[in-house]
């Protein structure tokens, strides 16, 4: 029986050692995107649509609009569309006063939902049917943008970009944060860090609804949401069809003046519910979406054996050699957001990072349906 334990675990180690060979190759090729470092490309000046879809947000659209009030860009070359998606609280109450008080605004009112939509598309298709902007920029109602954020889009817009996106942090360095929302947002810079080394490297993984533009035209021409009607993760859908639609370019943006607040899931309901959503959308995404998660789950697995048996040595080592390729993923984006403090949750973050993804990876594969802003969708 000894040398059967024995010989499993030699068997293990080996495997270990490959899928960490597997995880450094992944986050050297990312580091080396990274390195890519975007130009400031377009002096041009164009008239721009802010578009925004909410539904039952009173909680949290109050500091959004608030931050859309303090945009510094031109007045005559912007315009605000807000659309109230079915809501029964006070965020149409909420829009109708951002209304009032900027101009170039509007509201839109969503009273039916399509049965072959879910209700953020059919939001977003609403409003962008009368955009008039020549760029069509997306946040979310439970977001807060920097004053100079359409400046940071416009600017890395040359004639051959059609799409790009932006990071995402989820702790406020001025209020006190509570180690949940730390470690949510290492996640959120984390992915966008792959997103944005991916994008360079010319094979796009994601981007990001809630801090996102396009330009018009190249919307129209991949027919946009349009063609994307029930798909639960609308950004990631859209970016497919202007990858395959299109011979428009797609950038990431790794600026402070572009980088978007958005708040973190404060409770583990809130938290289940936005991850399940995510892990059940990468079962339907590209091969290199699914190649990611798919090593780091399984080294992650591994990892846990080894540390709970013979090899221990083994498995600390996997785990330090693992913490330390995030980290380096992690250094370039945190001192540009100047965020370095979050370093020092690093462990806690690989922890906790760990455990919900061996929580979410069996609810991805068999998941049948998904409760998004309270609306249920069948998972096909």
């Amino acid at each position: 029986m000894d040398n059967d334990w024995n010989s499993c675990m030699t068997v293990i180690t080996y495997i270990i050692i490959i899928f960490l060979l597997l995880y450094m190759t992944a986050s050297l090729l990312t580091l080396h995107g990274m390195q890519k470092k975007s130009l400031t490309k377009n002096k041009h000046i164009p008239f721009v649509s802010i578009i925004v879809a909410a539904r039952n947000e009173e909680q949290y659209i109050r500091n959004l609009l608030s931050s859309l009030k303090k945009i510094n860009y031109p007045s005559e070359k912007i315009e605000y569309i807000l659309i109230n998606d079915r809501s029964d609280d006070k965020t149409g109450y909420l829009m109708n006063q951002f209304k009032n008080q900027v101009k170039n605004s509007r509201i839109m009112t969503i009273k039916n939902l399509p049965s072959d939509r879910t209700g953020k598309i059919n939001a977003l298709i609403h409003g962008i049917q009368t955009a008039r902007g020549e760029l069509l920029l997306f946040t979310d109602a439970d977001c807060e943008v920097p004053e100079n954020w359409v400046h940071s889009f416009v600017k890395n817009f040359d004639s051959e970009t059609g799409m790009a996106g932006g990071f995402l942090v989820l702790d406020n360095k001025n209020k006190k944060t509570p180690l949940f929302h730390y470690l949510q947002s290492i996640d959120w810079i984390l992915l966008c860090s792959l997103a944005y080394g991916w994008i360079n490297l010319g094979k796009p993984l994601s981007v990001f609804g809630n801090n996102l533009a396009i330009k018009k035209s190249i919307y129209k021409e991949c027919n946009g949401f349009e063609s994307i009607n029930n798909h639960i993760t609308e950004d990631y859908a859209l970016m497919r069809n202007v990858l395959s639609r299109t011979r428009a370019k797609l950038d990431f943006i790794l600026d402070p003046e572009n980088t978007v607040y958005t708040n973190p899931a404060n409770t583990i309901k809130s938290f289940f519910t936005q991850r399940k959503r995510w892990a059940v959308s990468n079962t339907k995404r590209g091969l290199l979406s699914i190649i990611f998660p798919l090593i780091s789950i399984l080294i992650r697995i591994l990892i846990i054996i080894s540390l709970l048996s013979s090899s221990f040595v083994i498995g600390l080592t996997a785990f330090l050699l693992l913490t330390l390729m995030d980290v380096a993923i992690l250094i370039t984006p945190l001192k540009k957001l100047k965020r370095l403090y979050l370093l020092k949750y690093i462990f806690f973050f690989e922890m906790y990072f760990t455990l919900y993804q061996l929580f979410f990876t069996p609810i991805a594969l068999f998941a049948k349906k998904i409760l998004w802003k309270s609306d249920n969708y069948t998972v096909n």
